[in-house]
């Protein structure tokens, strides 16, 4: 791979990268630009003192352009119940919320406001316009922090956006807002269109219309974007390059032989729509990037001022990071401009006078490998068969989806052909996808990686970088040896942990709720104590918000997509909530409960999950988890109470003794000080969260734990923890760890000892910083 550069804006976008990466943001992943353009320089001798002056100057632009000011909010603005600013966003819509970008002075807020199903929205919607100068009332949110590994950080989140914090409206009747903007203009346009759309096409093609021509996939079903996001089709689903290219095209096709227009008034009014349709499309980086691109290329084309599309590439970076500065940070902004690149800098690997599925085929293939690494670290896995996938699914939306929408889109001006049109596309497509969902349950082979430690990504772009090389010229044998290695070094990533002698125990903060995963050394077993579900508006069941935003991303960042057991303590919600979803999802060989669990409960696990075999269980036998043992303490017998009847499961780990108590009371406490009189552990998981129905003083003197564990929600509306509670915690000289306060907790052990970390940092002595040993 060939990087011919010799402008100064390739050098803005090269600098621009090094000043990221030497500022410790973590896009590590942008080194493959600076990485290529050096070994290309230093090979073909192309330095000079011209060049080095370019260097130093652009150096010095982008590391004082990036260089942003300390984005967290000052006290006497989070402490504001009332702020004043402009809205400088369109509104983003939820199920519950709506949103958008607040201006207060120079700083930028998001704001929020949540509403109940019953409300009025389009009543708030429409008294907030883009440019219109508001005064708010409601109150800054600071609980935006991940409190788990692997969790989505919105607080970095909004600060990488540029954002200062989220200010939550409290009451809209005291909302007042003046004027609008032009942009508004635009905004209601394309909202006219897309009710007039909605009108006149039915739920399945408008959410189809709605995500690939305007930006907006709320409509699509939940399953539909799950099932792209697993064989790495999500840029289908986002607009991007494919669709500007096949919109100009689509109206230089209607220009030339329908209307029989010239080339230069096509032109010119493709250029006023350019700049234009990012707008009504939902401003995602992607299409700014697509459309400013191809807004150029005309432009210089029309003054004969002959730039390689690379250049006018880094050009459109150069616009796109002067007018934003944040945007670099955007997954959608990284994906677009290093696959652009890539393909640009690889045509002779692409195109080579070889048929156009294999162009597809390579294509796809460069596409994937350049952002994996990002991807990885974004969704910790991938799916390797998508390549192939790509090459029919990509000319399906090519040559059928985008363009049949476009015709219904147009179809307007004749509604009578619309239902004609609504149905053809409705049969189609609702049978490929079909045929996408079989092929997920038949040969579904999703590679679980986990998070990539940032050297690994460093030795990987120079493995890709020498295999690109080796391809453009033509020596196959060094190259597939290359690739090999490439492939290899992936395999060796997935297999650390499997040898890794360490063990771990993570107590997870999911709330008012527990969910404790235990990976044995060499990862001989993963198995689940528990896993809590957060409840709905009616208190009837768990959603899966925990699940999804908290226990999955944490097992597919430790590279898990397999487990053992889990392990259901009772059938409570905050206990078993997230079950049906873990065991829908993840390969489950053993669900283990009390003999006296609810089988209701089972038959629909085993519904969901039909290779996996329940284990009952009561005190008097042990659980065999590789070379460990889990000792069932309690329940003897039917306790005809759901909390009463907990498993109590007691095991060693790293020199230490753990007792799992679950939610049993102080009746259940006596029963187990009977049985075993001489119980002592080192570990406390602490029942009920805290409750002071259990943890009574006498059950602490005769167990004297030393590091009792409470897994309890933040301001939860039970009270929890009991302050007597953790008084006699604290009096009996115990290390009390909490998820409400610490985090997550986690214990790294081998087979003689371990050490405890939380995610917020912890000292036993000075409740600072530190690990407990």
């Amino acid at each position: 791979m060939v990087l011919v550069i010799g402008h100064l804006w390739h050098w803005y976008v090269i600098v621009y990268v090094i000043a990221i990466f030497i500022k410790g943001n973590g896009d590590y992943w942008l080194c493959l630009l600076t990485g290529s353009t050096v070994i290309y320089f230093i090979a073909a001798k192309r330095w000079s003192i011209s060049f080095s002056f370019s260097i130093l100057i652009v150096f010095l632009i982008g590391w004082f352009h990036n260089a942003a000011p300390n984005n967290l909010p000052p006290d006497q603005l989070t402490s504001l119940t009332n702020l004043q600013g402009t809205i400088t966003s369109d509104l983003t819509l939820t199920d519950n919320s709506y949103s958008f970008d607040f201006k207060v002075r120079e700083t930028v807020i998001k704001v929020y406001y949540f509403f109940d199903e019953e409300e009025n929205t389009y009543e708030h919607i429409k008294s907030f316009q883009h440019g219109s100068f508001c005064t708010l009332h409601g109150t800054f949110q600071s609980d935006t922090n991940a409190t788990n590994p692997g969790q989505f950080n919105y607080q970095e989140f909004l600060k990488k956006q540029g954002f200062s914090g989220q200010f939550v409206i409290a009451d809209t009747n005291q909302a007042n807002c003046e004027g609008s903007s032009f942009v508004q203009q635009l905004y209601n346009f394309r909202n006219t269109l897309l009710e007039k759309l909605n009108n006149n096409t039915d739920h399945f093609t408008m959410s189809w219309m709605k995500a690939l021509l305007f930006g907006d996939r709320n409509l699509l079903p939940d399953e539909t974007v799950k099932l792209f996001q697993n064989w790495g089709l999500s840029h289908l689903l986002a607009i991007s390059g494919l669709h500007v290219g096949l919109l100009l095209t689509c109206l230089y096709f209607f220009g030339l032989y329908m209307v029989r227009m010239t080339k230069e008034q096509i032109q010119g009014i493709i250029v006023t729509i350019l700049p234009i349709y990012p707008v009504i499309a939902g401003s995602a980086p992607s299409v700014w990037r697509a459309s400013i691109l191809a807004l150029f290329l005309i432009v210089l084309r029309k003054w004969r001022i002959p730039l390689q599309t690379s250049s006018v590439l880094s050009l459109v970076f150069l616009a796109m990071t002067l007018a934003d500065p944040y945007i670099v940070h955007s997954l959608a902004f990284q994906f677009s401009f290093l696959v652009t690149y890539s393909i640009l800098f690889s045509k002779k690997i692409a195109a080579d006078n070889i048929g156009n599925g294999w162009i597809i085929l390579r294509i796809s293939m460069i596409s994937m490998l350049v952002i994996l690494p990002l991807q990885i670290n974004a969704f910790y896995q991938f799916q390797p068969l998508s390549i192939l996938l790509n090459v029919i699914v990509i000319p399906y939306f090519s040559l059928f989806v985008l363009p049949f929408l476009l015709l219904i889109c147009c179809s307007l001006m004749v509604p009578q052909f619309l239902p004609i049109l609504n149905y053809i596309f409705h049969s189609i497509h609702h049978h490929f996808l079909v045929l996408l969902s079989t092929m997920d349950q038949l040969i579904s082979n999703t590679w679980t990686v986990g998070s990539l430690p940032a050297p690994y990504i460093m030795i990987y772009y120079l493995i890709l970088l020498c295999f690109f090389i080796l391809l453009e010229k033509e020596r196959e044998l060094e190259a597939f040896l290359m690739g090999t290695l490439l492939v290899g070094s992936l395999m060796i990533i997935s297999i650390f942990p499997y040898l890794d002698s360490n063990g771990r125990i993570t107590i997870l903060d999911i709330g008012q709720g527990d969910a404790i995963i235990v990976e044995l050394p060499h990862r001989s077993n993963v198995f689940l104590i528990d896993a809590g579900g957060r409840m709905n508006k009616d208190y009837s069941s768990a959603t899966s918000s925990v699940y999804e935003q908290i226990i999955r991303p944490y097992l597919h960042s430790r590279g898990i997509s397999k487990l053992d057991a889990i392990i259901a303590s009772h059938g409570d919600n905050d206990h078993i909530g997230s079950f049906p979803f873990i065991v829908k999802d993840f390969q489950v060989n053993y669900l283990i409960t009390s003999a006296f669990f609810n089988e209701q409960y089972v038959k629909d696990y085993n519904q969901l999950n039909r290779r996996m075999i329940h284990q009952p269980t009561k005190a008097g036998s042990e659980i065999i988890m590789g070379n460990h043992k889990l000792k069932v303490l309690h329940p003897y017998k039917d306790m005809e109470d759901t909390n009463e009847n907990s498993l109590v499961l007691y095991a060693k780990f790293g020199g230490l003794s753990w007792l799992f108590t679950g939610d049993i009371g102080e009746e259940s406490e006596v029963e187990l000080l009977n049985n075993y009189p001489k119980l002592q552990v080192d570990v406390l998981k602490v029942a009920h969260h805290g409750s002071d129905t259990s943890t009574s003083e006498e059950f602490l003197l005769e167990t004297q734990p030393l590091i009792s564990i409470i897994s309890v929600g933040r301001r939860n509306r039970y009270g929890h923890p009991s302050a007597d509670v953790v008084d006699r915690l604290e009096s009996s000289s115990n290390i009390v760890l909490r998820t409400d306060e610490h985090g997550a907790v986690t214990y790294i052990f081998n087979n003689k000892s371990g050490t405890f970390s939380t995610y917020f940092p912890y000292d036993a002595v000075n409740n600072t910083k530190g690990n407990v040993q």
